[in-house]
């Protein structure tokens, strides 16, 4: 019998923020597997603290040993597996363990749970919050509307700034033809104020802190991306001549990016246009519609509110929801009950999302506001929750992906766009509502971006034997994995780095498993033996 030991990286797909500190194990409990549950008094009898003992498991003889926390969890362990270890099995701490979701510990988190719950939000924080790629390109965001508060406490961190710019000395730097332009560009007045003579900014910095509030800071909320960059241009609210020429200044920053590698300009892979037009349709606006198009060819994916008006756009006409770009997302919303509540089109409104249910910024700065947040509804609210993900899926996307998005722009914006679509969660009061006839899914529409990864550029381990070729792929992963070998195999056993077995699977048939030992993130050993 021939025995190969393979070391394996199975990586859960979490990332755990510094600043979460949550306790690890039980103070003053231990978990015993004995030969003999009579063998309580021998432990008893041998050591020297006042224990009790609790029956867990009648089948594999596991108790729970209590005693006094302030004696240390760690020196019972050890003096009990010293001197009882004649009578025991196995002994170890009560670990505690937690559902699978990560949770912001933003102060006001619990006045936005119900938005980020149902759209799986905190299963897809345990995947990626936001910040940049795998191959370093900082992510960028930005928004067309009536501008931000920059000074605002959960939004000033996380907001674009052109670093190739120096701010307010009246030069124009970078030579990009914005003077000054150093958070955004206000297209209105050609200047880089980025308020709105009439709204305050009051709609673009609520549309802000739904994508991109700063996240986990123990202050206020959390946006869809706790980590990112959100690019202002003021804009929505003019006419279409000054949007289109919003929408041209993102163009040109992204262009920069790629033609310069990375150098200078930004890595904008979404625009979120929280505005439109009623009762219009889009033969009346072939150069609106054909920008998305250009967008999209340097890999931007354009996300636009439908109207809020409950009617059918198809029919009564609205823009941009009925542009027949690929490249562009339309958004529409739910209620407080998660039922639509917005303009529908089961051709042109692509997807729901509970905009009714988020709490966001309020630009403090301005009068309109009497506290830094406030309540937000309708498909304005919306939409940026949808845009928010394309941040998240270029963030937690292998380099495959990533590489992809440079080489050919406009085909990784059409992936993004189908993992959203193809991940919601579907619902039957969404039919003829929308072509994806249901709510965004967070979760879901990571899991198929990494279905993808896998199917284009799997991680495989292979292993050249004198007689055979033994594979593990993915490795890295995410707590399972496959193994396969050239002949049969006959077992796996998978230690830890202590040289504790965790986990074993014997008599089995085959040269192909996949295996779900529910690992916590690390490095492990595993031992593969073969019928040879």
């Amino acid at each position: 019998m021939r025995v190969l030991f393979i070391i394996l990286g199975l990586f859960i797909t979490s990332s755990v923020s510094a600043k979460e500190e949550q306790p690890s194990y039980v103070k003053g409990e231990l978990l015993c597997q004995l030969h003999h549950f009579d063998d309580t008094a021998e432990i008893q009898r041998n050591t020297s603290y006042n224990l009790t003992f609790q029956v867990i498991s009648k089948n594999n003889k596991v108790v729970r040993i209590k005693f006094d926390p302030s004696l240390g969890t760690i020196t019972t362990l050890n003096e009990i597996s010293a001197s009882c270890a004649p009578w025991i099995l196995a002994i170890q701490k009560n670990h505690y363990t937690y559902l699978r979701s990560k949770k912001p510990n933003d102060s006001l988190y619990n006045t936005q749970i119900r938005a980020w719950s149902a759209v799986n939000a905190e299963k897809a924080w345990e995947k990626a919050q936001g910040g940049k790629t795998k191959k370093g390109d900082e992510i960028v965001l930005a928004i067309i509307d009536s501008g931000v508060d920059t000074a605002h406490q959960d939004l000033a961190r996380n907001l674009w700034r052109n670093l190739s710019e120096i701010p307010y000395d009246g030069i124009d730097n970078d030579q990009n033809g914005y003077i000054d332009d150093y958070y955004g560009w206000n297209i209105g007045d050609s200047t880089p104020t980025l308020v709105d003579n009439d709204e305050r900014a009051t709609h673009g910095t609520a549309v802000a802190g739904i994508m991109g509030a700063d996240g986990n800071n123990t202050t206020g909320i959390t946006g869809s991306n706790w980590y990112t960059k959100i690019m202002s241009v003021l804009g929505g609210s003019f006419d279409e001549a000054e949007n289109i020429a919003a929408y041209d200044y993102i163009l040109s920053h992204k262009k920069r990016y790629l033609e310069t590698n990375g150098r200078e300009g930004a890595f904008v892979v979404v625009i979120n246009s929280s505005w439109g037009l009623g009762g219009e349709f889009p033969s009346s606006f072939p150069i609106w519609n054909s920008f998305y198009d250009t967008l999209g060819k340097y890999g931007i994916l354009s996300v636009s509110a439908a109207t809020n008006s409950n009617r059918d756009a198809g029919i009564f006409g609205d823009m941009p929801t009925l542009s027949s770009s690929e490249f562009l997302l339309t958004v529409s919303n739910t209620d407080k009950d998660l039922k639509p509540n917005g303009g529908f089109s089961d051709t042109a409104v692509d997807i729901y999302a509970p905009g009714d249910l988020t709490q966001t910024l309020c630009a403090t700065s301005y009068t309109f506001c009497s506290r830094p947040y406030r309540g937000f509804n309708g498909t304005s609210g919306a939409s940026p929750l949808v845009a928010g993900l394309v941040g998240l899926i270029y963030n937690y996307a292998c380099d495959s992906f990533i590489s992809l998005s440079k080489s050919n722009p406009e085909q990784a914006v059409i992936l993004a766009k189908q993992w959203i679509l193809n991940g919601v969660s579907s619902n039957p009061l969404f039919v003829g509502k929308a072509v994806s006839k249901g709510i965004v899914d967070y979760d879901s529409t990571l899991s198929l971006a990494d279905q993808w990864c896998q199917s284009v550029n799997p991680s495989t381990d292979t292993y050249q034997l004198a007689k055979h070729v033994l594979e593990i792929y993915p490795n890295p992963n995410n707590g399972s994995f496959n193994i396969a070998s050239s002949i049969e195999l006959e077992s796996i056993d998978i230690f830890n780095v202590n040289s504790q077995l965790i986990w074993t699977k014997d008599k089995l048939n085959g040269k192909k498993i996949k295996v779900y030992p529910y690992l916590n993130q690390g490095v492990y050993l595993a031992v593969v033996k073969t019928t040879d």
